[in-house]
C-alpha cells in the first residue's frame, strides 16, 4: 500500500520523537505494520533491538563460562538471580542459546532398531531362583 508524504512524516515523528513501537503506530494510523516498517526503513531509521533481561549479566556469564565451560545452566541461573536477574530458568537458558554463549546440544546419532514379527523374543528374568 502506498502512503502519502504526510502519513510517512507522521510515522517517522511518532517513532523518533514519541518512541512508539511499530504495532502501535500501525493501529493508530490504520495501516499495516509492514507499511510502517517500510516507511521507517526508507527514512533511514531501523528498528532498535529490544533490551533483554539477560543483557546486564552477559559479561558475568561469559567470565564464568571461561573459567568453567561445563558449568550447568541451572547453576549459572541461580548465580545471576542472586545478582538481580528477574527472569525464569527456562528464559535464561534460551537467552544463553540466543546469544551464542551456550549452543544447543546436538543429539548423538543413533540407529533405530526394528524387527519383523517373531524375529526377536523378549524373556523376563524371574527373581525366584
Amino acid at each position: 500500500m502506498a502512503i502519502d508524504e504526510d502519513t510517512r512524516a507522521t510515522i517517522v515523528r511518532l517513532s523518533r520523537a514519541e518512541g512508539w513501537p511499530v504495532g502501535t503506530i500501525a493501529r493508530h494510523l490504520g495501516v499495516h505494520h509492514g507499511t510502517v516498517t517500510r516507511a521507517l526503513r526508507a527514512s533511514g531509521q531501523e528498528r532498535r533491538p529490544r533490551a533483554k533481561l539477560i543483557d546486564p549479566f552477559v559479561d558475568f556469564v561469559r567470565e564464568r563460562l571461561e573459567k568453567a565451560p561445563d558449568l550447568p545452566a541451572s547453576t549459572l541461573w541461580r548465580q545471576v538471580v542472586d545478582l538481580g536477574y528477574r527472569g525464569g530458568e527456562d528464559h535464561f537458558r534460551h537467552g544463553l542459546r540466543a546469544l551464542g554463549l551456550r549452543p544447543a546440544r546436538r543429539p548423538e546419532p543413533s540407529m533405530r532398531l526394528s524387527f519383523l514379527p517373531a524375529e526377536q523374543a523378549q524373556v523376563a528374568k524371574s527373581c525366584d531362583t
